[in-house]
């Protein structure tokens, strides 16, 4: 099952590291406008809605075409439900942070721990669960797609912190 994670995991790799650089050079400001910032904060916006499936989409229709894991023409719509996948599983997080008091971008002064947690696995456990049905992975491999893609997303997040690219870790 080497291949399917690859496909799921490089291409959201390189969406996430273009949209830290699209909002870093507040590119497409015009979807800069939060997706309701009452419940999840200002940094939930819709630029991140469109761009990252759709780039996620664009690097999937791509892997697709370089390693024949799946019929080209899938790459794109299933790349950007993932990338939606990604978004969406965020929001649940946002919303408890919010609800604690937390504002959008800051670390939690108690519980700490709990929700450095939510913020390196929300978005893991939801393009996992959204793989589990779109590839028909048993329990075992889901979990495991999980367990990487965490381990992919703390490692990355620490190299753009090292690289400037992310404020925070």
């Amino acid at each position: 099952m080497t291949a399917p994670f690859a496909f799921i995991l490089i291409p959201l790799i390189l969406s996430n590291v273009m949209h830290m650089w699209w909002v870093k050079k507040d590119l497409w400001p015009g979807l800069a406008i939060p997706v309701w910032p009452r419940l999840f904060g200002e940094n939930k916006t819709w630029r991140g809605f469109v761009v990252l499936p759709l780039l996620n989409g664009l690097f999937s229709a791509l892997f697709a075409l370089l390693v024949p894991v799946f019929p080209p023409m899938m790459g794109f719509p299933t790349g950007f439900i993932l990338g939606l996948a990604y978004m969406a599983s965020e929001l649940p997080n946002s919303l408890i942070k919010r609800r604690a008091g937390i504002p959008p971008g800051r670390s939690a002064s108690s519980n700490a721990w709990f929700f450095t947690l939510m913020d390196k696995t929300d978005s893991s456990l939801g393009v996992s669960l959204a793989s589990h049905f779109m590839f028909h992975l048993s329990p075992g491999q889901t979990v495991l797609l999980f367990l990487v893609a965490v381990f992919c997303h703390v490692f990355f997040s620490w190299l753009l912190v090292l690289v400037r690219l992310k404020r925070h870790f």
